[in-house]
């Protein structure tokens, strides 16, 4: 108990700055960061100043956390998570956070010819933040497997069953309803909520408190990312046949277009295209179909 008295109070003084004068003299040189004399190693001090300064004037600039609002997110857990994970999954969550990800809306900002529009379901602008908000089926469906993988996440953490609640229905609601509107008005989170409520949906981000956030940091990071290989998949991935999947569905769409063509519509000479085994043409490679 004693020792806890002095630390709370040795914190105290050094917060009123009354206590101790921060300048001696004789004094040849002073190191300062944002007002604060440092008086040992300055690495950390400036690298803890810059980290915290330049992201916040940022996340303020483009929408992403107001101004004073960057405190009230939990960076140290956000800091620890990230010295667990892979180098690549660090530098993607920088970049999907602070909107630099490679989307087409960014890759047409930096190159000026990509058309700005999502590969799935064609919404646009294709912004980072439209990654967990995408309305395509597949996407969908693979978004609520990974939502019900959170919830058995915060079940075996014996989680509050009304906040596991309230965050799968915020994170199925994808965008569309904030945390306040889906809490109830005397619930223990409405404080939450409502902090909530003034940050965007893609910041949303019991053994221990801070064991069960940063867990909770890197379900969320992850979630996001499989949407983000998964859009990745549709544009980039081709298959034997060279194609991508955008462009094999293409082609299956055109032939089942095809499939119910009335004869009549066509010339004469073309009829005989309808004459093909469909089946056996749906079960073939996609050059094939095209062709």
């Amino acid at each position: 108990m004693e020792e806890q008295i002095n630390v709370e109070c040795n914190v105290t003084c050094a917060e009123s700055g009354d206590f101790i004068a921060r300048n001696f003299p004789d004094e040849d040189l002073v190191v300062s960061v944002g007002g604060d004399k440092i008086s040992g190693t300055t690495t950390p001090a400036i690298s803890h100043h810059w980290g915290n300064k330049v992201p916040r004037q940022h996340y303020d600039k483009q929408g992403i956390v107001p101004w004073d609002l960057y405190y009230s997110v939990y960076w140290d857990g956000v800091e620890k998570v990230m010295k667990k994970i892979s180098e690549m999954f660090s530098v993607w969550v920088i970049k999907q956070v602070s909107g630099f990800c490679g989307t087409n809306h960014m890759l047409n900002v930096i190159y000026g010819n990509m058309v700005d529009i999502c590969p799935n379901c064609g919404y646009s602008p294709k912004k980072s933040t439209h990654i967990p908000c995408c309305r395509d089926d597949g996407r969908t469906t693979m978004f609520h497997k990974s939502a019900e993988g959170l919830v058995s996440w915060m079940e075996q953490q014996q989680s509050d069953g009304e906040l596991v609640l309230l965050i799968r229905s915020y994170l199925l609601s994808r965008g569309r309803r904030s945390m306040l509107s889906l809490c109830h008005p005397n619930s223990p989170y409405s404080q939450l909520a409502s902090l909530h409520n003034e940050l965007s949906y893609e910041m949303a981000s019991m053994k221990n408190a801070a064991h069960w956030c940063n867990g909770l940091i890197l379900q969320l990071l992850q979630i996001t990312y499989q949407q983000w290989n998964n859009c990745n998949q549709t544009v980039y991935y081709k298959a034997q046949d060279g194609l991508t999947k955008a462009q094999q569905l293409e082609i299956m769409q055109h032939c089942e277009d095809v499939l119910w063509t009335d004869p009549s519509v066509l010339l004469p000479q073309d009829r005989g295209l309808l004459g093909i085994d469909f089946e056996a043409l749906g079960d073939g490679p996609a050059i094939a179909q095209q062709l």
